[in-house]
């Protein structure tokens, strides 16, 4: 098992009565409706501490900071897998620590940069996934819409999302021997 951690940066805060619009210094930004925070399912009232991370698919160890496999479930419950053209993790807390989330029947705003090399394959609306911890898979939950070089989508919580398009799923069983055809265990191996 190979594990990689993601820097949790406390990047920013905005004002729950407020709202307000939050830059990530990697990529991307994500905008708040006023008095959209939720501490559990209660209206929340304070500074909100915003930590978020954009992870690029072009990046050579994107595979290791990515949760789970690729795989996911989509609107019509198939198991898919997934090229991601960009991906977002986002926490929000409140003044004294505590977790924060989205309101119930309100949306924040995701603005997901598209690497350069992915922009000849970008569609002008992708769907949106997010990672259910649960299930360990990713999870279809709307769309987003290609403007510029981002994907610009509505979120109704956080977690970490991305803009990644489903293709069939498929199963490859690989075997990998030593010069003595001995099976050889703990291989990394990148296709």
């Amino acid at each position: 098992v190979k594990i990689v951690l993601v820097k949790k940066d406390s990047n920013g805060f905005v004002s729950s009565s407020n709202g307000g619009e939050h830059s990530l210094t990697n990529g991307g930004k994500i905008v708040f409706e006023a008095n959209s925070f939720a501490l559990d399912g209660n209206e929340y009232n304070g500074q909100v501490k915003i930590s978020a991370y954009y992870l690029d698919p072009t990046e050579p160890d994107f595979l290791l900071r990515s949760p789970g496999d690729l795989s996911a479930i989509n609107t019509s419950n198939q198991l898919v897998s997934l090229q991601s053209f960009g991906m977002m993790a986002v926490e929000l807390e409140g003044e004294s620590g505590e977790k924060l989330n989205i309101s119930s029947g309100k949306t924040a705003t995701i603005h997901v940069p598209v690497p350069d090399g992915l922009m000849a394959d970008a569609v002008s609306e992708i769907p949106l996934w997010h990672f259910d911890t649960d299930a360990d898979r990713w999870v279809e939950e709307g769309t987003a819409t290609l403007s510029g070089n981002e994907y610009i989508g509505e979120v109704s919580h956080f977690s970490w999302w991305k803009c990644d398009i489903p293709f069939e799923y498929t199963t490859l069983c690989l075997t990998f021997v030593d010069e003595t055809s001995t099976p050889v265990q703990g291989l990394w191996a990148t296709l």
